[in-house]
């Protein structure tokens, strides 16, 4: 079977119940609990990307890390990179004097062929790798270069990382100029996209067919346009297939014409490893416009896509897309989503499936659908989870930031499994914020990492069911 974006087989059956410990009728109420690793009153650990073992049922991995700020001049601290072996009943901090529990983690991914082997993505610092399950962590960042600078670098961020699911000595990752990005001067120098063959210990870019990485705003041409690799994606079913989701920026300076800065939802594969010139398929995706007619100095657009592909026999690829814009004046910067939600390949081109999600327009939204990343099941690819966020702007009725169900492949999506998360287990914060999801191996648990709106406490990551059940 080759590899064709038309190649997608969607069921039509809607399951009504579901298998393992989920064995449960559609419009019954699961119930998400805190796992025993949350703050506790006064910390602010940032909890990010939360993922399951791939053949361990109760291994479950969870990363702390604050997303590059382009607009500020320092990097926060994180609180970690922890495991647990038993379903998040304890948590362990797996740390070296390498891997430094303060490392903001982008993302990470484990190694399917050998579960001891997993490379995180860390911001200012690079890519790590272990080899014994967290228990020693090594940089790997050889080859990791771009104008003559490499990691450590206070500008750089590793966004993503990803490894070849049959031939486990293939690693990619995507780099870029995050931090402190000088709007003046231009959206970001980015390092790009890196392949390694074998296993981090050199690199080699691999940007052929990308946008460009560097449009530096000049006097003739007061718009600055850029990419950046935020996902990637390895379906299992086509190895040699590799698609990632970008970050695009734009930044317009111009003070009397063109006051609109525009991003677009970007996606583009390789059908060989990354190797040669890499396609566009962004066909369906949202274009995300920011106009303004008031006395701003600029105006800033960004677009990004969150890849998600199903593990089994099917070839299933989701997309979900956070977008926004801000107009800069003097002392104001107010930063406003125009999210799009929830895309699917659908006959080669996406196709937006957020039926039965919340579209948001308010202070800080304008026909926004939050949507974190999709989260798949690795029994059923019809059942799917995505997590909705700062969608209620600090309104306890409105109760739409919550995690959400699809049992068809996300013809339509239900709110059934929210219960949990309208009020903060101690301090009885209202909005929850779920941002990363994630279903084991054998689909008997889900876990959630969350952040509610009005403190840190609390926060954490959270599972279904709970751990007394």
């Amino acid at each position: 079977m080759s590899f064709s974006f038309r190649n997608i087989i969607t069921g039509t059956a809607l399951f009504a119940t579901l298998l393992g410990s989920f064995a449960v009728e559609v419009h019954c109420q699961l119930v998400w609990a805190p796992t025993t690793l949350t703050n506790d009153v006064g910390e602010q650990k940032p909890f990010a990307r939360v993922k399951a073992d791939p053949s361990d049922t109760e291994i479950v991995w969870a990363a702390t890390g604050n997303f590059p700020d382009p607009t500020s001049t320092s990097v926060a601290s994180a609180d970690g990179f922890y495991k647990s072996t038993d379903g998040g009943a304890t948590w362990l901090l797996v740390s070296d004097s390498n891997l430094l529990p303060q490392m903001n983690i982008a993302d990470f991914t484990i190694s399917p062929t050998d579960p001891d082997i997993i490379y995180v993505a860390t911001n200012v610092s690079g890519i790590y790798k272990t080899t014994d399950g967290g228990s020693t962590w090594a940089a790997v960042n050889n080859g990791i270069s771009h104008d003559g600078r490499s990691f450590p670098d206070s500008t750089w961020g590793a966004l993503a990382v990803a490894v070849d699911p049959v031939e486990p000595d293939i690693v990619y990752c995507g780099v870029a100029n995050m931090n402190n990005v000088d709007i003046g001067s231009g959206t970001g120098n980015h390092p790009g996209f890196f392949k390694s063959t074998n296993g981090g210990a050199s690199w080699a870019s691999r940007n052929q067919g990308l946008p460009a990485m560097y449009d530096p705003i000049e006097i003739f041409d007061l718009t600055s346009h850029t990419v950046a690799v935020g996902s990637i994606v390895i379906p299992p079913q086509f190895p040699s297939v590799v698609i990632i989701g970008l970050f695009d920026i734009e930044a317009n300076a111009e003070l009397l014409f063109g006051k609109t800065a525009s991003s677009h939802g970007r996606v583009f594969f390789s059908t060989n490893r990354a190797e040669g010139s890499w396609q566009e398929k962004s066909a369906g995706l949202p274009e995300i416009s920011w106009s303004t007619n008031g006395s701003d100095l600029a105006r800033l657009s960004l677009s990004s896509v969150f890849l998600s592909a199903a593990e089994g026999p099917q070839f299933v690829l989701y997309a979900t897309h956070q977008g926004g814009g801000a107009s800069i004046e003097l002392e104001d910067f107010l930063w406003k989503t125009k999210s799009g939600g929830v895309y699917k390949v659908v006959a080669g081109s996406w196709a937006r499936k957020s039926a039965g999600l919340p579209q948001i327009t308010d202070e800080y939204n304008e026909n926004s659908t939050n949507a974190g990343p999709v989260c798949l099941s690795p029994v059923n690819p019809e059942i799917l989870l995505v997590g909705i966020g700062a969608s209620d702007s600090g309104n306890p009725t409105s109760d739409n930031s919550k995690v959400y169900v699809s049992l068809n492949g996300g013809q339509n999506w239900l709110k059934h499994w929210d219960s949990g998360l309208s009020d903060s287990p101690v301090m009885g914060y209202t909005e929850a914020n779920p941002l990363f999801l994630a279903i084991n191996a054998d689909q008997s648990k889900a876990y959630a990492s969350v952040l509610w709106s009005g403190g840190t406490e609390d926060d954490g990551v959270y599972r279904l069911p709970p751990l007394d059940e």
